[in-house]
């Protein structure tokens, strides 16, 4: 059945799009605003903050904001060479993501593996008969920026949409029951840290702390104690870290490259040669290429010579 990606903001930035946090910082219409909302994102109260905002913006100056930043019209045609292009190749099922833009549906229609869905919010029902069959849906579990009604962004949104139930933790609740593979997640301290902190303690108090095993690539922490503090932090969660080296991004693309390999889905017609020897001094080239033909938006290439 494969993993089911979890993407976040970290990985749509390549594409122009700012992660939430500078969003919300940059759209402060004064200090003191900005103050306030810096001091709710340290403490991970991620919707207070983007409340604080719509209140001190106004509300049709925030929602336009937020459409005119993530909207479609900021993507490039072509679209850039990126980590998030191997996705296609890596997974058949569903795809989670907290992101509002349309990178997600647009790389995935650049690899000719349309999504037979979009669904928005966190729809129990519709997300088990994706997982059940395996469906290849994308659920963008706090709307998308076109669609305003769909969007569940501030504290009042929750309310609005939820009242005082606490709908993230029956939906990962769910989707846990496959493994996660989070992509471009910071993991610090947001309200999809503290409901997967609820349900490892769940399984640990029931002896079953190993029916919750996770993935997620991230950055290591430059200072060792940092680094043994985090790796702890996201064991504790359930979640088991794939370390990048600090600062060298450009591996998470290598590493999703080499997965989408190992998992074989890929189409391929007809009998394959073995590698001949006079490729394999071409590694650069062929990476290159491999780049440049994800990337593109042709339906058929052929290549000769």
């Amino acid at each position: 059945m494969g993993v089911v990606p979890f993407v976040g903001a970290g990985m749509s930035v390549p594409f122009g799009f700012p992660a939430w946090r500078p969003f919300l910082e940059s759209q402060a219409p004064d200090d003191a605003a900005r103050q306030e909302i810096r001091k709710q994102l340290d403490d991970g109260e991620y919707e207070a903050a983007a409340e604080s905002l719509l209140k001190a913006k106004g509300a049709d100056a925030f929602h336009t904001a937020l459409a005119d930043t993530f909207g479609a019209h900021r993507l490039a045609n072509p679209l850039p060479a990126a980590a998030i292009m191997q996705l296609p190749r890596l997974c058949s099922g569903p795809v989670l993501t907290t992101n509002f833009d349309p990178v997600m549906e647009r790389v995935f229609d650049n690899a000719r593996r349309k999504f037979e869905k979009i669904i928005l919010g966190m729809k129990v029902k519709e997300l088990r008969e994706a997982f059940d069959h395996s469906r290849r849906v994308l659920v963008k579990l706090h709307g998308d920026a076109a669609d305003q009604s769909s969007r569940v962004l501030t504290l009042g949104d929750y309310a609005r949409a939820y009242g005082k139930r606490e709908p993230l933790k029956a939906f990962l609740r769910f989707a846990a029951t496959r493994p996660l593979l989070f992509l471009g997640c910071s993991l610090e301290q947001d309200r999809t840290v503290r409901v997967f902190e609820a349900l490892a303690g769940e399984l640990r108090n029931q002896k079953a702390e190993d029916l919750l095993v996770h993935y997620a690539m991230v950055e290591r922490p430059a200072a060792d104690a940092k680094f043994i503090k985090r790796n702890q932090r996201l064991t504790d969660l359930g979640i088991r870290p794939i370390w990048c080296p600090h600062g060298q991004h450009g591996i998470i693309a290598d590493l999703m490259a080499h997965l989408a390999a190992v998992a074989g889905r890929d189409p391929v017609c007809g009998q394959v040669p073995k590698e001949p020897l006079h490729y394999l001094l071409r590694d650069e080239e062929l990476s290159a290429l491999r780049a440049s033909l994800l990337a593109t938006d042709v339906a058929n290439v052929a290549i000769t010579g």
